[in-house]
């Protein structure tokens, strides 16, 4: 009798056990990334001003998230640069962002302003030299703008064959204006035709 209970008694021990190392084994609630709820812009003006806590930018076919900026002189505390000339303005911020397609790059986030009474194309930001001595193309800006008109920039770097550069030089926008007798006139939007900007 006295074997037979604690047969039983054994037997009880073994089940709860086994119940509760099933129960263990059961998957965690998976707990809620902490970029699924941050928020995200298709606006390049509030991904690339500092001072929103919007950093996660979707756009054509490009989904970043702002990791940094690049300044230079008169960078304001938003981290943007402005020019103005001849009617025209740009606002823009030099940013590092990851994401797809791009990865690690280099972006430009703003808006241009046609204040004229002709239509204008814009050149963008053509050529970025790197502290690496690497070369790269800023591309996929607005390229035409009819008079009054204003869009959104988002220029960006396709990638860098020698890592992300801590500094770098970029030339400065080049706009053509249309002159009544068909003609282009070029604007240097300002006068030095370099500028170095660098990695906060």
């Amino acid at each position: 009798m006295k074997k037979l209970m604690a047969t039983i008694l054994f037997a009880i021990v073994l089940l709860a056990g086994c119940n509760q190392q099933k129960f263990s084994e059961e998957p965690n609630e998976v707990p809620i990334e902490e970029d699924a709820m941050q928020e995200t812009t298709t606006d390049p003006m509030i991904a690339g001003d500092k001072t929103s806590n919007i950093r996660h930018l979707e756009k054509y076919s490009n989904e970043w998230e702002v990791k940094g900026w690049y300044k230079t002189e008169g960078t304001d505390d938003k981290g943007f640069n402005h020019i103005e000339k001849d009617g025209i303005e740009i606002d823009y911020a030099i940013v590092s962002v990851n994401g797809e397609p791009t990865g690690d790059t280099v972006a430009a986030l703003g808006e241009i302003r046609n204040n004229t009474d002709k239509p204008i194309h814009l050149n963008g930001f053509s050529d970025i030299f790197t502290d690496q001595g690497e070369q790269a193309d800023l591309s996929g800006f607005v390229e035409t703008l009819r008079p009054g008109a204003r869009a959104k920039l988002m220029g960006y770097v396709e990638g860098f064959d020698y890592g992300l550069p801590a500094d770098f030089e970029l030339e400065t926008p080049v706009v053509w204006l249309e002159q009544e007798d068909g003609e282009a006139k070029t604007i240097y939007l300002i006068e030095e035709t370099k500028k170095k900007f660098t990695k906060e």
